[in-house]
């Protein structure tokens, strides 16, 4: 199991309980703030776990049931399985806020306000930064070795960025997501000018998964096929 992934978890549960605190008290800004905080510590670790090698290192204990493994597989070594940790951390926060938002603001709807749409947005750019170059590294495509490959994710946000600035009536402006978060209104409506971009930036978290899903599905059955105390490396 890899502490490192447990710990980073540990950081977006904490920071999904106070941002439940923080809704349930009407202090929706606080619960968002508090949610993307963790998500900016937890995100850039996961560029390294979703590079690692596929396989399970050797003499990993695992436990019987198939349930066990299945919540274990996240924690474990190995790049598919670093996606879909990634993808739980992302789902955790995104889901909490939704849910929260469900059951303490009642008068609007689940979608009617800025926040929820600028959590998501920040969730979908992080897939893209990450999973592509993810998905490079599983392929065997990328033309650099592996360790530079930690420095493409921070390379395609700064060029994002530009873009986002440079042309930021087009889709390139989904590169800028800071400035594509202050697209929408307070009542949950975007500008007609950010719909080409943000309509690019949901695409392009799509697309990472799908292309991931393969490596993502292959990272679980390893987990649930192997025996109780993997094989050694070799």
């Amino acid at each position: 199991m890899s502490w490192s992934r447990a710990f980073f978890t540990l950081v977006v549960l904490t920071a999904c309980a106070l941002a439940f605190v923080a809704l349930s008290g009407g202090d929706e800004g606080r619960a968002q703030e508090v949610l993307i905080v963790a998500l900016l510590v937890a995100g850039p670790p996961s560029i390294v776990f979703t590079l690692e090698p596929e396989r399970l290192p050797g003499h990993v204990a695992l436990p019987r049931g198939r349930a066990r493994r299945l919540l274990l597989a996240p924690f474990l070594r190995g790049g598919g399985r670093g996606a879909i940790h990634l993808v739980l951390n992302l789902s955790l926060a995104l889901g909490t806020f939704l849910v929260a938002r469900a059951l303490f603001v009642r008068d609007e709807g689940l979608w009617a306000d800025d926040d929820p749409w600028q959590l998501a947005l920040l969730c979908a750019h992080g897939l893209s930064i990450v999973l592509f170059p993810a998905l490079l590294s599983a392929r065997g495509l990328a033309p650099w070795p592996h360790p530079l490959l930690l420095l493409l994710p921070p390379a395609l946000l700064v060029g994002g960025f530009a873009l986002g600035v440079a042309a930021p009536d087009t889709a390139f402006r989904a590169g800028d997501p800071f400035r594509l978060v202050e697209s929408f209104t307070r009542d949950g409506r975007i500008s007609s000018r950010a719909v080409p971009a943000v309509n690019a930036l949901f695409a392009a978290a799509a697309l990472a998964l799908v292309l991931n899903a393969p490596r993502m599905a292959r990272g679980l059955r390893e987990v649930l096929r192997a025996p109780r105390q993997s094989a050694p490396d070799g």
